[in-house]
């Protein structure tokens, strides 16, 4: 899924993190991938609820903190 965001095929990077969450919601690395491709995407408000939700799941995990301020500073 990643290896789509590398590739600039970020449209499909996200079809594929929302399919992994179809089949897992508790699944936080999606979300993190979600709301990274979001942000991509100028989608802001979707990438702030995405990874909200990735840091609510993991709240030890940097990576979901990192990106959701990110988000943040980005929306200022």
């Amino acid at each position: 899924m990643a290896a789509y965001i590398q590739q600039n095929k970020v449209k499909e990077a996200q079809s594929e993190f929302q399919a992994a969450l179809k089949f897992n919601p508790d699944l936080a690395p999606a979300y993190i991938g979600l709301g990274n491709a979001q942000m991509l995407q100028n989608d802001l408000e979707g990438a702030a609820v995405s990874l909200a939700k990735a840091v609510q799941l993991a709240p030890n995990s940097p990576e979901a903190f990192y990106a959701l301020g990110r988000v943040l500073m980005a929306k200022r």
